[in-house]
């Protein structure tokens, strides 16, 4: 029997709710902590956390950066002009748009129309 969200989801959702682009998982432990070193512990707490929003729908994973191969993550909201913004920088600003409103009008974000 689930009591809702723990208090690292919690601190999550706080640090992607205030950032207006993407941020990896490291950052986002740094951000919520308040640390500049972080333990090996801690981070995989946050990624446990980070991914049970995720199934959740109440954020979105966008997959690991080529140039860290940390995994990003963001609120929906930032992800959708993420999309769109990434396929202008590759000249599939249609493929993208397309893509973007296909994965932000399920039922798992609603709203997003």
């Amino acid at each position: 029997m689930s009591r809702g969200m723990g208090k690292v989801q919690q601190l999550c959702l706080e640090v992607l709710a205030k950032q207006s682009k993407e941020i990896d998982s490291i950052a986002i432990v740094g951000v919520a902590l308040q640390k500049n070193e972080i333990t090996e512990s801690e981070h995989v707490s946050f990624r446990r956390a980070l991914r049970q929003l995720e199934r959740a729908g109440k954020i979105v994973d966008l997959g690991r950066s080529f140039h860290n191969r940390r995994r990003r993550w963001a609120m929906p909201e930032v992800a959708k002009r993420y999309f769109i913004d990434y396929g202008q920088f590759l000249g599939k600003e249609k493929e993208m748009k397309a893509k973007a409103k296909a994965n932000f009008t399920a039922e798992r974000f609603p709203g997003y129309a």
